[in-house]
């Protein structure tokens, strides 16, 4: 290890330590926004660092770092999950211990080294600019968002809650929803409640922050995917840059909360390229310590989201097949893969097994509820364009396919990508794949496509820059390298700039965040004022037949004023029985169709809900018709919110 890296990772660790066990209130934001970066760069470094550095499987400095960053975030559900099952409980005490211990681990084993790993400043330097650049948008952007946008973003909070309060994996919804079960994936809230701990933030910041800070780490994840299996940096590093400030996911992603899909993207890259580094290893040694890791990675990806593992199977599939057809090692590859699905079978199958149960349940219920095929539409260009690649990005992305088709001799990785897309898109559409609808969608394949485009895009110029560059050597030996590597980073620069400014420009949906400062007023009001047992009807939208989701921020009460709602998080029509999911969708069907206040009060009050409570996107005819104050009586109005209380029985 160079001696400048030894001193700059003892000092980063060194006060990270120091930073631990007090929590940081003072100074002004940036400040703040400093230390919280500090914690959260310590906490994602070095468990899995100290991992990488035991069993040394690379020989790259700037590898091992990505490695061992991708790692931990696969370790957090791993770990939660295996607390759970052997009696114990996490807490921020205990974090702070597991760090403590980790760092110790990477302090040895880099005093151990004596001088064989180095870090090229170049490369890496770069790679960190790119990144800083990434996480700085993300950040700037929600500096004055409060709560984490849209509807997906209220079950990731209140998991994560609960995930705080309890130490462990959740077994249910309880105290926030009347739901008793648990099959959600985990692995971004187990993410989100490792930074609650260490930081000492509330579970909607942790998912707030602790996302922008995931959706940054798109481009290191990238950039270690192409390194790793081209050795080409400049490949490499464009198509980091690419995902991390060009395309306009995963940034949008801040606009759903859409962070489970966007953890196990960051994941996805990484568990691949090292799946096929571990069955590539000439050394059984080697190869083993690289399938040991491999599992891991796989096995966290399948606890953060079980439809991006999809995404993995399928691009292990298809690596492993063009071995077979080239007739390479064909055995050596197929007990690798069977070796590392034993390892993930080991880690997660605890979790895997009740995991199957519910899936079969719920698949029987798709066949009866949802007309077969009814995803095949959703793929549209309309849909593409916007919530997938912008016109110039996937005019560009085509260019790039064409390019590597025409040279896939020499890049036959752009063809297995163009090949992994290809499957994705059949098995996303049942008409084509005879999969049951809803359990991958086009809509999962069309916000993932960021990833093949900017590996295609990073693929193509890194080709095209490489005959470039060996014209500019032939042609001027004394500086053509220079002004090969000079004209690359120029072009990185401005289409980062170019990328920045369209993030900034419309990167934001304000009508997508519920929660506002009048909201939390009036929360805080209800919460001193209103019955501990008060049930509140709230606005709902139903974005499924089958399936309603709250609307504004009366989505948000039981964990803001900690007062029950007619409307369970949206995913309860995964985690309940029909009856429970019919129940639901019928007392919400039927107080938006009450055409009375005579109605909606004897709606309210079949169901026990003594209270209502009005946002900035409440039904227009709810205005009207609690103003009847023969039923209704208004407690609360200030700015946009209402409070209403039922008034006797209808």
């Amino acid at each position: 290890m160079k001696k400048g890296l030894w001193w700059t990772l003892l000092f980063i660790i060194a006060l990270g330590v120091a930073v631990w066990p007090v929590p940081f209130d003072g100074g002004g934001k940036l400040v703040r926004g400093g230390f919280f970066l500090l914690r959260v760069a310590t906490l994602l470094s070095l468990p899995g660092l100290a991992l990488v550095l035991l069993l040394h499987p690379l020989r790259d400095t700037l590898a091992s770092l990505i490695l061992g960053s991708v790692l931990t975030l696969s370790l957090f559900p791993i770990l939660l999950l295996w607390m759970g099952l052997l009696g114990g409980h996490w807490s921020a005490e205990f974090v702070r211990g597991f760090l403590l211990i980790s760092g110790i681990v990477v302090l040895f084993q880099l005093w151990r080294s004596d001088g064989e790993a180095t870090l090229s400043l170049g490369w890496g330097g770069a790679l960190f600019l790119v990144f800083l650049l990434a996480l700085g948008v993300r950040l700037y952007q929600v500096r004055h968002i409060l709560y984490p946008a849209w509807v997906d973003s209220y079950h990731h909070t209140i998991i994560t809650q609960i995930v705080l309060d309890t130490g462990r994996v959740p077994v249910g919804y309880r105290p926030f929803a009347p739901l008793d079960s648990f099959h959600y994936h985990f692995g971004f809230h187990a993410y989100s409640a490792f930074v609650g701990w260490i930081t000492g933030l509330p579970a909607h910041r942790a998912v707030l922050l602790g996302g922008q800070v995931l959706n940054a780490l798109t481009v290191p994840s990238l950039f270690f995917f192409v390194d790793r299996l081209t050795k080409d940096r400049r490949a490499a590093l464009f198509s980091g840059a690419m995902a991390g400030l060009v395309c306009r996911m995963p940034a949008y992603y801040v606009n759903w909360g859409r962070y489970t899909q966007l953890a196990g993207q960051v994941l996805l890259p990484v568990a691949l390229a090292f799946t096929v580094e571990a069955c590539q290893a000439k050394e059984k040694r080697e190869q083993w310590r690289k399938a040991f890791l491999a599992s891991l990675l796989a096995g966290g990806l399948l606890l953060t989201h079980y439809r991006v593992a999809i995404f993995y199977i399928v691009g292990v599939g298809i690596f492993g097949l063009s071995k077979v057809l080239r007739g390479r090692r064909t055995g050596q590859v197929l007990l690798c893969l069977g070796a590392i699905g034993l390892l993930v079978l080991f880690w997660i199958g605890p979790w895997l097994f009740s995991l199957l149960r519910k899936t079969i349940s719920v698949a029987q219920q798709v066949r009866r509820t949802v007309p077969k095929g009814q995803q095949y539409d959703y793929l549209t260009l309309e849909f593409v364009l916007g919530y997938g690649l912008r016109l110039p990005v996937l005019l560009l992305s085509g260019l790039a396919a064409i390019w590597l088709l025409a040279r896939v001799t020499v890049r036959p990785l752009g063809g297995l990508i163009l090949l992994w897309l290809a499957a994705m898109f059949f098995l996303a559409n049942p008409v084509l794949s005879g999969i049951p609808s809803g359990f991958l969608p086009n809509g999962t394949v069309i916000v993932a496509l960021y990833l093949p485009a900017s590996l295609l895009v990073g693929l193509a110029v890194g080709d095209a820059w490489s005959l470039l560059d060996g014209k500019c050597r032939k042609n001027w030996p004394r500086w053509g390298a220079k002004l090969s590597l000079a004209g690359f980073g120029l072009l990185v620069l401005v289409a980062s700039i170019l990328g920045t400014r369209g993030i900034l420009a419309h990167g934001l949906e304000p009508w997508r965040y519920l929660v506002s400062s009048a909201d939390l007023q009036a929360m805080r009001w209800i919460e001193k004022n209103v019955p501990q047992d008060a049930l509140f009807a709230v606005t709902g939208e139903f974005w499924l037949p089958t399936a309603v989701a709250g609307a504004d921020a009366g989505l948000w009460l039981p964990y803001i004023a900690h007062r029950q709602t007619l409307i369970p998080p949206m995913i309860y029509i995964s985690e309940a029985d029909e009856h429970f999911i019919e129940q639901v969708n019928r007392t919400v069907r039927g107080l938006l169709q009450a055409d009375s206040a005579q109605a909606l009060a004897r709606a309210l009050w079949q169901v026990g809900a003594g209270y209502i409570y009005l946002g900035r996107r409440s039904p227009e005819n709810w205005h009207a018709l609690l103003e009847d104050s023969r039923y209704f009586q208004c407690l609360y109005a200030i700015d946009d919110v209402r409070v209403y209380q039922l008034k006797g029985v209808p």
